[in-house]
């Protein structure tokens, strides 16, 4: 995808990227040739990429590649001045579940990425299993 004068911020992408011509490809945006893109994020994981390459392969889009993980944490999100207050939303391990963020606006269930968390159960006294 080529991007001409656009403008992005508090965005993310999370799914695979294939691309038809080499030079066009990146985790968040093949190339941006006139714009801007600030507070946004891509899976480095799901895309299977490290870089996104802005007007050349060395210069930065303005979007960070994060670990599947770190996308669905929320301090990645409000270290950028994402605002989860009244536009963003994203499921926490203390609910028992964990997601993307997705805006309040558009409630969605199952919330994207929605897996179950990880639960670590730890006891003083050896467990009886009968």
């Amino acid at each position: 995808m080529v991007l001409c004068r656009v403008m992005l911020f508090n965005s993310y992408s999370t799914g695979s990227v294939t691309a038809s011509s080499s030079g066009l490809d990146g985790g968040f945006i093949g190339s941006l040739v006139e714009g801007s893109i600030s507070n946004s994020f891509w899976d480095t994981e799901t895309s299977s990429y490290t870089n996104s390459p802005g007007r050349n392969e060395t210069e930065s889009t303005g979007a960070t590649g994060k670990s599947s993980q770190e996308m669905k944490t929320k301090s990645t999100f409000t270290d950028a001045d994402w605002n989860f207050d009244k536009v963003w939303q994203i499921k926490e391990p203390q609910s028992g579940h964990i997601s993307y963020p997705y805006l309040q606006s558009n409630p969605q269930d199952p919330a994207p990425g929605l897996i179950d968390a990880p639960f670590n159960i730890t006891t003083s006294s050896p467990a009886s299993i009968k």
